[in-house]
């Protein structure tokens, strides 16, 4: 419903500071989706109408982050009270070869269900459920059931080209992608779905699983360069744990962060998941180059 008016509020919470927190109201007038006016004695005969007597209207939510597909894995014994990367082995990626479209579908909804009932009205995914030769579209599904909603949606194109295991003893399910399949996805999910109005209800972003690990430095600045060119976003996990930081030493001679800047990933249209273990010069340098907050915000508004 584009049009209608909502009438009698209890309260108007606006999202903003100061005296401008609370909008006076009690009625608040949408036309074609946009918030056209706020005030009193609003009605127009025949208008569509909500009547908010006795509630708070505020802002939906934004979800900046969130993986649908491990709806249907909450409470799965094995991965109870375990740490980040047991947990991994032991639920998600245990998993993954179970996820037919059915079920896959299934997980989304539930997922989107969920945060729609916490109050959540923009909801960002970072699906990282892909292999080679999958027999479903995961990312049309989760555009589908958010539509459903009427969610505005972001999918957070996961993916990696590594695995730490040799790929000839994997399932299917866990084999990487390449990077060229990758990026050819990548541009088809933009040319198919992405919008980059302002009020946009479909977004599409470039989320290499986890920059350490899910790809080669060369493959990340390559994956940055072709977002940028399509007009995508970027995201990714990082820092979660102090391992995360031990191995980004170790590997590279570098901190996470300066890692993330050596390969592209910083800026204004970067945001990062987790980042629980940062030193003072990471998060001076993620505020210099205005990365995290910031850019979540304004990649999520609409």
């Amino acid at each position: 419903m584009s049009d209608l008016l909502i009438r009698n509020a209890a309260a108007i919470v606006t999202g903003a500071r100061g005296d401008r927190a609370r909008a006076k109201g009690p009625d608040i007038r949408v036309r074609d989706g946009r918030i056209i006016a706020i005030g009193a004695r609003l009605p127009e005969p025949g208008e569509p109408t909500i009547d908010a007597s006795d509630c708070v209207v505020y802002p939906a939510w934004i979800n900046t982050h969130h993986h649908l597909f491990q709806s249907l894995l909450k409470g799965e014994p094995q991965g109870l009270n375990a740490t980040l990367t047991p947990w991994l082995a032991a639920t998600p990626y245990r998993f993954r070869a179970g996820f037919d479209a059915r079920r896959f579908r299934l997980a989304a909804r539930i997922g989107l269900v969920e945060l729609v009932l916490s109050g959540c009205g923009t909801v960002a995914d970072h699906n990282y459920l892909y292999y080679p030769g999958m027999s479903f579209d995961a990312s049309a599904i989760l555009f589908d059931e958010a539509e459903r909603l009427g969610l505005r949606f972001v999918l957070c194109r996961g993916g990696a080209t590594l695995t730490r295991e040799l790929e000839a003893e994997l399932p299917l399910a866990l084999r990487p992608e390449t990077l060229g399949a990758y990026l050819t996805d990548l541009e088809r999910l933009a040319a198919a779905y992405h919008d980059p109005a302002p009020d946009a209800f479909r977004r599409v972003v470039a989320a290499p699983t986890t920059p350490l690990f899910s790809m080669r430095p060369a493959e990340l600045l390559e994956t940055a360069h072709t977002a940028r060119r399509l007009g995508l976003r970027l995201h990714s996990h990082l820092s979660e744990t102090v391992n995360y930081q031990d191995a980004a030493h170790a590997q590279h001679g570098l901190s996470p962060i300066r890692f993330a800047q050596e390969v592209g990933l910083l800026g204004a249209d970067v945001w990062f998941a987790h980042l629980v273990k940062l030193d003072a010069d990471e998060i001076a340098l993620l505020g210099a180059t205005d990365t995290v907050w910031r850019t979540a915000r304004r990649a999520m508004a609409a």
